[in-house]
């Protein structure tokens, strides 16, 4: 059975270091770098002293924080954690993987020649006809 005690924002900022699996009560954490659900960058401010909780699996997120990266920590086993330090201007951006991009060239590659294949197959049996 699972049980949220205390929710939290997508992107928040907590004075506590919740690095555990276990549970973490992130009642008092404060929500930073607005923005809508699918972005790829969030601005804002951070509180000096504050880790920014990121509740996103993936790794490649980064976070810089007055003009210098942060490193990624893991809390809850799979949340992304960054010690913001002495806080200031931020920006949490998603790096696309080349794989990604690779991938989608590929498929287009596949497309070309699933259509080419069946305009082929199409002018044969015309031409047969």
């Amino acid at each position: 059975v699972y049980e949220n005690t205390a929710w939290g924002g997508l992107r928040a900022a907590t004075d506590s270091a919740p690095g555990s699996r276990l549970g973490a009560d992130l009642s008092h954490a404060q929500p930073v770098l607005p923005g809508g659900r699918a972005q790829t960058r969030y601005k804002g401010n951070v509180p000096a002293g504050n880790d920014v909780l990121v509740s996103e699996a993936s790794g490649h997120w980064a976070l810089d924080v007055a003009g210098h990266g942060v490193a990624r920590l893991k809390s809850f086993g799979w949340a992304s954690r960054y010690q913001a330090g002495e806080g200031g201007r931020a920006t949490l951006s998603y790096g696309t993987p080349i794989l990604r991009y690779l991938a989608v060239l590929v498929e287009i590659a596949l497309w070309v020649l699933v259509i080419r294949t069946v305009l082929r197959a199409r002018r044969r049996r015309e031409a047969s006809a």
